[in-house]
């Protein structure tokens, strides 16, 4: 990763960019598949997580969504 050097200021919003790519890695001292709480996994698991939080969204997904919020109301009153 590389960070944009005009960003120095914590005011300032930071640019990153992907400075490389690669298709594996190895993670050393896995006998066995790793916990719900190995640091590697969770690290993996919020790069998923931050990716679906900072797509856009369709204005149509939100008024389904939104829909289906109210017939559920609507169901428990």
């Amino acid at each position: 990763m590389r960070c944009n050097p005009q960003a120095a200021s914590d005011a300032v919003a930071r640019q990153w960019s992907a400075a490389g790519t690669f298709r594996s890695f190895v993670s050393w001292g896995h006998d066995s598949a790793p916990s719900a709480s190995d640091p590697l996994r969770r690290a993996l698991d919020w790069c998923a997580l931050a990716q679906q939080v900072h797509s856009p969204v369709a204005l149509d997904d939100v008024e389904a969504e939104l829909r289906a919020m109210q017939d559920m109301d609507v169901r428990q009153a």
